[in-house]
């Protein structure tokens, strides 16, 4: 049984020439998610206890005429919302992609806002993006969307000194705590 399980999921899983950019595992469902990047962009969700494919589509065709090669920057998923969401580089300072169990593409969020990192916080059921202004003295921000929505969308300023260099990373423990990290700092 083994053996055939992982002839399975041999068979079914990225091309990891296609560079598996980022992984998410969906507890309440049990499976896992899989982001693959580059020349075709592909979202992938399995079974990890038998290795069989649930569901695979291309995203390329999602994606938008200014595409990057590696579009794909970061993802959050949202187990009991059935919603995984992706930070591409596929529009002018970029946005963040929605799809939901069919993978299916239900929404486009901050558009434009140069979103570097996003995380799904399970203990206020909201999506946490953050910002890292790229302009002369502009300053990082995270962005918190309650229910994965931009309507009553909630700004948090970082206020990192100037000398310091934006973060590019960001994490939320259980009881909601933020963390955000550059290349030398860490900040809660």
């Amino acid at each position: 049984t083994t053996r055939r399980q992982r002839q399975m999921c041999k068979r079914d899983s990225p091309d990891h020439g296609q560079a598996t950019k980022k992984l998410a595992f969906d507890d309440v469902h049990r499976e896992l998610w899989a982001v693959t990047n580059k020349q075709e962009p592909t979202i992938w969700m399995a079974d990890p206890d038998d290795g069989s494919l649930i569901a695979r589509r291309n995203i390329g065709d999602d994606l938008r005429g200014a595409t990057r090669s590696y579009p794909i920057k970061d993802l959050a998923l949202d187990s009991f919302g059935g919603r995984l969401y992706l930070a591409v580089s596929d529009v002018s300072g970029s946005r963040v992609a929605v799809y939901d169990r069919t993978v299916s593409e239900v929404d486009s969020l901050l558009e434009g806002r140069e979103v570097v990192s996003i995380a799904w916080d399970e203990s206020t059921g909201s999506l946490l993006a953050l910002s890292a202004r790229t302009a002369a003295g502009a300053s990082g921000e995270i962005f918190v969307l309650s229910r994965g929505e931009e309507a009553g969308l909630e700004r948090i300023g970082l206020g990192i000194g100037s000398s310091d260099r934006l973060p590019a990373e960001l994490a939320v423990d259980e009881t909601g705590g933020l963390y955000v990290a550059g290349s030398r700092t860490v900040w809660k």
